[in-house]
């Protein structure tokens, strides 16, 4: 997932964006090459790795903590 490209409220950070627990978007996995039939951002791609890799914008990984519900 590519941080920068998540839709996002104006004055929030990608942090917020991506962990802040709020607001949400749908996400949809489409084959490479599928035209979606409605607009849609790309926010990252699918690979073989088991785990989410979150990206800044220079392309670095990130880590960040999601949103506890419980804290």
């Amino acid at each position: 997932v590519e941080l920068e490209r998540l839709p996002r409220a104006p004055g929030a950070t990608v942090e917020q964006a991506a962990a802040g627990g709020e607001d949400y978007e749908l996400l949809a996995a489409l084959p490479p090459g599928a035209e979606p039939p409605v607009p849609v951002t790309v926010v990252g791609r699918l690979t073989a790795e088991p785990d989410v890799l979150l990206l800044d914008a220079t392309g670095a990984p990130r880590t960040l903590r999601g949103w506890d519900h419980f804290a």
